[in-house]
């Protein structure tokens, strides 16, 4: 009689939550790259963990946000942590 212990029921349940967590991350990042805020123009990423939020966050309120408003029309996309697209409208 074949029967499973811990270790054979653990390796096979920590398989499939990797295996889910692979999936998640794929679909959320294809998703990102098929995103029609992708083709909307915006500055350069300058971090790609933090995006342009970094930019955000060490300047006066507003401040850098008035500056892109400027450069690249009142429509446009910054990234935001780990490369989302936010759009701004």
């Amino acid at each position: 009689m074949n029967t499973f212990n811990l270790h054979d029921i653990s390796l096979s349940f920590g398989a499939t939550i990797l295996a889910y967590a692979a999936y998640r991350i794929f679909v959320f990042y294809y998703a990102q790259w098929a995103s029609p805020f992708g083709v909307l123009p915006g500055p350069a990423t300058t971090s790609w963990i933090y995006g342009n939020l970094r930019d955000v966050w060490d300047s006066e309120p507003s401040v850098v946000q008035d500056a892109w408003v400027e450069k690249y029309g009142p429509t446009f996309r910054y990234k935001g942590l780990l490369g989302v697209n936010m759009p701004v409208i």
